[in-house]
Parts: C-alpha cells; sequence; structure tokens
C-alpha cells in the first residue's frame, strides 16, 4: 500500500484507512455498503466514509 507508505514518509501527506470501517472480515467492501456492484458506496457507505473523513480533519486542525 504506497500511499500509506507515503504518508508516513512525508507529513504533508494523509492518508486514512477506510478498510476497518468499510470492509468485511475477507476485507471486502461489505454488500450492505454498496450499491450492489461491489465498488461504489451506497448512501450508508458515504456516511461512513463522511464521518471518518471529518473525524480526520478535526484531529489534523487540532494539530495546528
Amino acid at each position: 500500500m504506497r500511499l500509506k507508505e507515503t504518508s508516513q514518509e512525508n507529513s504533508k501527506v494523509l492518508f486514512l484507512d477506510m478498510v476497518p470501517h468499510l470492509s468485511d472480515n475477507n476485507n471486502q467492501l461489505r454488500s450492505e455498503l454498496h450499491i450492489g456492484d461491489g465498488v461504489h458506496l451506497n448512501k450508508e457507505g458515504n456516511t461512513i466514509w463522511i464521518n471518518q473523513l471529518q473525524i480526520k480533519i478535526k484531529e489534523v486542525m487540532a494539530r495546528q
């Protein structure tokens, strides 16, 4: 996962790992979170994604 490694090497790059929030035990997108194609998030999936982004943004803003 090169993006994660890059974020660890460069403090200006942030990486938000969504796997724990959106995936099942097989690291596949949970069926209740996509529109039926296994790729694109549905409303519930997008809500989880947005909430995690908001948390990360608050963490970053608190450090500044």
